[in-house]
């Protein structure tokens, strides 16, 4: 029942959006199709660079520009700007998505919707560096390219290998793209937030233009960085030489060229039995990684420090406590002399309880992803506050207007009921702000493209609700002291008249 009806108000929300941002999402897909021609000229021209023949290399530049190939990859990559678009739109939204945990977050991370919307924009992200790698040409054109100097049964020409320069190529446009879209909701650049002074569409397009080159600069380098890291070690495990392993290397051509980074990366003398380049060390190496006792000691060791206050009762810890040492008839016999052998059913349950013992022991880590932030739970308490402000906004002028306009007193009949849920309203958001872990000023907005103020919503509402009740008191005057309400209520709103609060 509840998915049938959210479905509709889905589709009502989308509707709606569509309504209000249909025109504008049009616009800015249409500019961004409009200056791609420009984005093309220049890499093209910073491709081909070349200072000591700089008339050879602008006419060698503009000449491809009116080439075939680069005005197909033209419209490949106008596609790929509608695609992404399209898949943008469809996350837009007014109320930030919070996560108060770690769980949470990486929740919002793996929900299908989320890892359709990765999955497109790595596709997408192949794509165009793809068509970057083909439009760069020389080295980076073809991802297969004839073998050269390799002892083959064969003719080296008549061998392919894969040409890493194309490959790092598309794997840093996947890398790029699927990093975009995993920070495109951990930091909730979905959001579209609603700025209290409106400004010309012109104004705000020359004061965000240079923030978005930078931003854009600042990020891409940030990501090819990453990657640069991410292939080097990927690709030192992937050639590591297993040392325990003493089979001789198998005579077949090798599918990758030399390195980008390291010439000492090259194939390894010897391989697993498998036929793969990963040897015995790689998994004596996960073993240990997956070994508790290397780490935190053995369970009956004596230097294992018990930790302090557990998840479970104390009942459960004496439970655990006869787990780990069961009763001596098991082992010894009743006379106390002979030794027996343990059966395999106990041998298996013994192992499994030293199982369950570790992961017990490991419950910091529980506690890392389940504990709650403090500032994101308040921050998710207070998301939908720009609704709020709006309703405070009219429901204070309405009551305002009045004063003067309400000649019948319709509006005083419930004024009491008003003011004293305004009232109430203040008590329960200053209680929030009065938390131990809660922030008493608003964070400082960094000059970042990425918007944060609804890190800032819970400071607007207040402000906003003081606004309300300032309005409404300094409207009606020595009026409020004819209001019924508490006392506590009437001592807030003597406050509000003398201008103290």
């Amino acid at each position: 029942m509840a998915t049938a009806v959210s479905r509709p108000c889905a589709g009502r929300s989308r509707d709606i959006l569509w309504r209000v941002l249909g025109w504008r999402i049009v616009a800015s897909i249409v500019w961004s199709v409009l200056f791609l021609p420009i984005c093309t000229t220049v890499f093209i021209i910073f491709s081909r660079i070349d200072l000591f023949h700089p008339i050879q290399w602008l006419s060698d530049s503009f000449s491809d520009l009116y080439s075939s190939y680069v005005i197909f990859y033209f419209l490949l990559l106008s596609v790929v700007i509608i695609i992404i678009s399209i898949f943008n739109v469809e996350f837009y939204a007014v109320v930030p998505s919070i996560p108060c945990s770690r769980l949470a977050l990486i929740g919002k991370i793996i929900h299908p919707q989320q890892l359709m919307h990765s999955f497109i924009h790595a596709a997408m992200g192949m794509v165009m560096a793809w068509c970057a790698a083909v439009i760069t040409q020389g080295q980076y054109s073809f991802l297969v390219v004839p073998c050269t100097g390799t002892n083959s049964f064969g003719s080296p020409a008549a061998q392919t290998c894969l040409n890493e320069y194309h490959l790092f190529f598309l794997l840093t446009g996947a890398f790029m793209g699927y990093s975009y879209s995993l920070l495109y909701f951990v930091n909730n650049m979905n959001y579209l937030p609603f700025p209290i002074i409106q400004q010309y569409k012109f104004l705000r397009f020359r004061r965000s233009l240079l923030l978005l080159v930078k931003h854009s600069c600042v990020e891409s380098l940030f990501l090819v960085r990453n990657f640069c890291i991410l292939y080097y070690f990927l690709e030192e495990t992937a050639f590591q030489t297993p040392k325990s392993s003493q089979m001789p290397r198998p005579s077949v051509p090798p599918l990758v060229k030399t390195s980008l980074f390291s010439s000492k990366l090259s194939t390894p003398d010897v391989v697993s039995p498998f036929g793969t380049p990963f040897g015995s060390s790689v998994m004596n190496r996960m073993a240990g990684i997956f070994d508790v006792n290397t780490c935190y000691g053995s369970p009956q060791s004596p230097q294992l420090i018990r930790r302090g206050p557990r998840l479970w009762t104390s009942a459960s810890d004496q439970q655990m406590t006869e787990f780990s040492n069961p009763s001596p008839s098991t082992s010894i016999s009743a006379e106390g002399k002979t030794m027996r052998q343990p059966s395999v059913i106990y041998s298996w349950i013994q192992n499994k309880r030293e199982q369950i013992k570790n992961f017990l022991s490991k419950r910091v880590l529980i506690m890392y992803f389940f504990s709650k932030h403090p500032e994101a739970s308040i921050q998710a308490v207070f998301s939908d506050a720009q609704m709020h402000i709006w309703a405070l906004e009219g429901l204070s002028h309405l009551v305002a207007a009045s004063f003067t306009e309400d000649r019948f007193g319709v509006v005083q009949t419930t004024l009491p009921a008003i003011l004293n849920t305004l009232l109430t309203l203040q008590e329960a958001v200053d209680k929030y702000f009065k938390l131990p872990h809660a922030s008493s000023k608003p964070p400082r907005i960094s000059g970042s493209l990425v918007d944060t103020s609804y890190k800032t919503l819970r400071f607007a509402f207040r402000a906003s609700l003081k606004t309300a009740i300032y309005r409404i008191t300094t409207t009606f005057g020595e009026h409020l002291n004819a209001v019924q309400a508490s006392a506590e209520h009437q001592k807030r709103l003597q406050q509000f008249l003398e201008f103290k609060e």
